[in-house]
């Protein structure tokens, strides 16, 4: 895990955000450090509507805080264990507005690193956003996000998908 994870209101805005703010070990890792602000800085770059705004990033000896959009309307983890299986046209919204996330990361060269329900926010209107890119790891092959993106698919849709597109999921896992 990238560390704690707290809620704050940004002073000089007045708008809640999450900061999250790095495990000291991983804060400390040389590594960590040749590559937390260029990643940070790539991905708060990134615009796109359905992509959690990376508002603040910094970096001192010993930490690292990452301050990211708050979202109230849960996770698509939540959503799921919730309710089980989505409705077929609630869940194809949702995968579309992650695909289109992801491909505009892509398309910058930025891969997430961690797709995964529990990392795809809802607003308070049910729109998704794909939230936690992985910051300050280095280089994650896209593949793995195409992988992710396909387990993803099926856990959201289950077998209800068009037997080409299933196929195709089936090759992409």
């Amino acid at each position: 895990p990238f560390g704690v994870v707290y809620r704050a209101t940004q002073p000089n805005v007045g708008r809640e955000v999450v900061v999250r703010v790095v495990h000291e070990h991983r804060a400390y890792d040389p590594a960590f450090i040749r590559r937390f602000d260029a990643e940070a800085q790539a991905v708060a770059a990134l615009e796109h509507s359905h992509i959690a705004s990376v508002y603040d990033y910094w970096r001192e000896p010993g930490r690292a805080y990452v301050v990211t959009r708050f979202l109230r309307g849960g996770s698509l983890r939540e959503l799921i264990d919730r309710s089980g299986e989505l409705p077929h046209e609630r869940a194809i919204r949702i995968l579309e507005q992650v695909a289109s996330a992801l491909a505009t990361a892509h398309r910058r060269g930025i891969a997430h690193g961690d797709l995964q329900p529990s990392n795809i926010l809802f607003d308070e209107e049910g729109n998704a956003y794909l939230t936690d890119f992985s910051i300050g790891t280095g280089s994650v092959p896209m593949d793995d996000d195409i992988r992710a993106f396909a387990a993803l698919t099926r856990e959201a849709v289950g077998e209800r998908l068009p037997m080409g597109v299933g196929e195709a999921l089936r090759r992409a896992e």
